[in-house]
C-alpha cells in the first residue's frame, strides 16, 4: 500500500500509532517513557514486555530483509560469519517428521562454523518441543478449479438464499472519524458506507482429511474468509472481518456473483493505474498440504518459554532461526517467500509483533491463528504489501463459532 497507515505497534518504538484505539491513560500516551506499573496488571504486564521483546525482533528482523534485498552479501560477513556461510540447499523450511526438524535444526544452529554461539543439545529439544502440524496452502498447479474446491480469490461458492456478506457501517464512527483526521480520510471515506467485504480465500475441509481434526478443525465443510481490507488496514475488531463456515451439500452451492461495486472501488482507487488496491483477487486452485513448523522468534510460544526467550537477545541466533523457518540460503532470499506463507492454524509468522499479542486485552485471553495470508502473493501483485492474520479464540473454535474472528493486518 502507498499510505502512510497506522499499525499495531510502532515497529521502532512499540507504541500505538496514531489511529490506534489506545485504552491507556492519557498520560503515558503522550509519554510513552512513564512507567506503566501503577494501571497495569501483572498479566498485562508481561504482555507489555513481549511486545516490547517482539517489536525489537521483528525491526531486526525486517532490517535484515530489506537490507539483504539491496547490498551484497559480502557486506554480512563482518555482522556473524556464520550468517554467510549457510550450506546451500538444505534450507526446507516445512518439516515433513521431528527427524527431520533436529536435523536441520542441529546444521543450522549447533554448528560452531555456522552460528557463533552454537545451540546446546538441550536448548535443541526445546524448540522442537513446539513443534507442530500445520497446513500450508500450496500452489494447485496443474489442478483444475475445482467446484466447491480450496481457492484463493474469485467467488465464494454459496448455498441458496446466502448473500455476499456486507461489511456494516462501524458503530463508533464519530471516533474513529476523530482518530483517522485528515491524513486518513480515504479509509473514512470507506467505512462511512456499508460495502461487501473482499473474498479472499474458500478452504475444503475435507481436503486436510484426518489432519483437521488434529489441528482442532471441522472435519467436513468450507470455511469462507472475508475482510474489509481499507477498514481492516487499522482496525481488528470483528466487523472488518467475516469467516463463515459452511457445511452445505456441495450439490446444493453455487458460485456467488461479484458485487459490481467491488470492481468500481478498485477502479476508483487509483485512476491512472498506476498503484492498485486490490478489491477483487484472482481465483486460483490451491491445496491443502499437511506439514510440521515451529514458531518464529517473535511467536508468543518463543516469548514465552524461559529458556528460548534469553536466546531472542542474540541477533545471529535471530537471524539464522528466521532463515532456516523461511526456507533461505544464507542471504538469498527465497523468490517463492509469499506463496509460502500461506499457512492454516499453527503459530503466525510475525512481520513486526505476533498479531495475537495485540488483540488479547481486548477479549479471550487464548487466541489462535486460523489463518495468514501473504497479500502480495495473494493478489500476484508485487506493489501490494503486508500479511493479514485470521485470528479465533479457542474456546469458539472448539464451539464452532466464527462470529468473533479478528483479523490483524501487518507490514514491515
Amino acid at each position: 500500500m502507498h499510505h502512510d497507515l497506522p499499525c499495531s505497534r510502532d515497529a521502532r518504538t512499540g507504541h500505538p500509532r496514531q489511529g490506534d484505539h489506545d485504552s491507556r491513560p492519557a498520560q503515558s500516551r503522550s509519554y510513552p517513557h512513564l512507567s506503566q506499573d501503577n494501571y497495569l496488571s501483572d498479566r498485562e504486564r508481561v504482555r507489555t514486555r513481549q511486545r516490547s521483546r517482539a517489536t525489537k525482533i521483528g525491526t531486526i528482523l525486517a532490517f535484515s530483509d530489506s537490507f539483504r534485498d539491496s547490498r551484497p552479501t559480502a557486506i554480512f560477513a563482518p555482522l556473524g560469519a556464520g550468517r554467510a556461510r549457510l550450506k546451500e540447499g538444505r534450507r526446507q523450511q516445512m518439516f515433513s517428521s521431528l527427524t527431520d526438524a533436529r536435523q536441520q535444526l542441529v546444521e543450522a544452529l549447533a554448528d560452531p562454523d555456522v552460528l557463533e554461539s552454537p545451540l546446546t543439545t538441550v536448548e535443541i529439544e526445546q524448540i522442537l518441543g513446539h513443534l507442530a502440524p500445520q497446513l500450508w496452502i500450496a500452489p494447485g498447479d496443474g489442478l483444475p478449479e475445482r467446484e466447491n474446491g480450496t481457492r484463493f480469490g474469485g467467488a465464494p461458492d454459496l448455498p441458496p438464499g446466502v448473500d455476499w456478506p456486507i461489511r456494516p457501517v462501524p458503530w463508533d464512527l464519530p471516533a474513529r472519524a476523530q482518530d483517522l483526521g485528515e491524513h486518513h480520510s480515504w479509509i473514512l471515506r470507506h467505512i462511512e458506507r456499508a460495502l461487501p467485504y473482499e473474498f479472499l480465500a474458500q478452504i475444503d475441509l475435507a481436503e486436510a482429511g484426518p489432519v483437521a481434526a488434529e489441528l482442532g478443525l471441522p472435519a467436513s465443510g468450507r470455511l469462507l474468509f472475508f475482510w474489509d481490507g481499507v477498514g481492516g488496514l487499522t482496525s481488528s475488531e470483528p466487523e472488518f472481518a467475516r469467516v463463515q463456515w459452511d457445511a452445505t451439500p456441495r450439490d446444493e452451492l453455487a458460485q456467488a456473483t461479484i458485487p459490481p461495486v467491488l470492481d468500481e472501488l478498485e477502479r476508483a482507487y487509483d485512476p491512472t493505474g498506476k498503484y492498485k488496491k486490490p478489491y477483487i483477487y484472482p481465483s486460483r486452485p490451491m491445496r491443502l498440504q499437511p506439514i510440521l513448523h515451529l514458531p518464529f522468534c517473535g511467536a508468543r510460544e518463543m516469548l514465552d518459554d524461559p529458556l528460548l526467550s534469553t536466546r531472542l537477545e542474540d541477533f545471529d541466533f535471530c537471524c539464522c532461526y528466521h532463515q532456516l523457518l523461511r526456507g533461505e540460503d544464507g542471504m538469498t532470499g527465497c523468490k517463492d517467500a509469499g506463496q509460502r506463507r500461506h499457512r492454516l492454524m499453527g503459530t503466525p509468522e510475525p512481520e513486526q509483533d505476533d498479531p495475537r499479542l495485540g488483540v488479547e486485552p481486548n477479549g479471550p485471553a487464548d487466541w489462535q491463528l486460523l489463518l495468514q495470508l501473504d497479500l502480495g502473493d495473494l493478489a500476484q501483485n508485487s506493489l501490494v504489501e503486508g500479511t493479514v492474520y485470521f485470528l479465533i479464540a479457542s474456546e469458539h473454535l472448539a464451539a464452532r463459532d466464527f462470529s468473533g474472528v479478528r483479523a490483524v493486518y501487518s507490514q514491515t
